[in-house]
């Protein structure tokens, strides 16, 4: 497994054309023969010379970038709600940010509040939820909802997976 944070060097850059859409697609050193898409642009506006200039500069051949700026957005795959008080949850889950299969998961936490009022300071969560991530990696689900249930922190704790791609708290898992 690579590390997000893994330095390789860009091999090759190519705009691919699939279907209608062109893809500014690179390979590295460190990722083998699989590439990555990092944008698109629809082909009719390619061909009319339209271009990502900078992001082309970036990744250009011979360049040495973190093997985490390959990724695409980040979509969650939750798995428990914590309920702190009514409309004020902790959320854990994990997250793909198409890089799983190469450098393992992302594990996340957040509160989330649904009220009006003032959320809590997510320090005063941060070991419970550390602590309930490593046990959803190490032991599943059941386990991890333990971690939140013995706590003591919360009132209940539900199953919850709606995804999304917004995070405000991620942690990459050491292994």
């Amino acid at each position: 497994m690579l590390s997000r944070k893994t330095q390789t060097t860009v091999l090759r850059q190519d705009w691919l054309e699939i279907g209608d859409v062109r893809w500014l697609t690179v390979w590295t050193s460190e990722t083998g023969s699989r590439s990555f898409h990092l944008i698109g642009l629809p082909s009719s506006e390619y061909n009319m010379g339209k271009r990502w200039p900078s992001l082309e500069a970036k990744y250009a051949v011979g360049n040495i970038i973190e093997v985490g700026a390959l990724n695409t957005v980040p979509t969650d795959k939750g798995e428990w709600l914590a309920c702190i008080r009514p409309g004020v949850n902790l959320h854990i889950g994990l997250m793909d940010d198409g890089l799983w299969d190469i450098c393992g998961p992302l594990a996340f936490a957040r509160i989330v509040n649904m009220t009006s009022g003032d959320a809590p300071d997510f320090a005063e969560y941060r070991k419970v939820a550390l602590a309930a991530i490593a046990a959803l990696l190490k032991a599943g689900k059941a386990q991890a909802k333990k971690v939140l249930k013995s706590s003591g922190k919360f009132t209940s704790v539900y199953n919850f997976n709606i995804g999304g791609p917004a995070l405000n708290v991620c942690f990459e898992v050491e292994r």
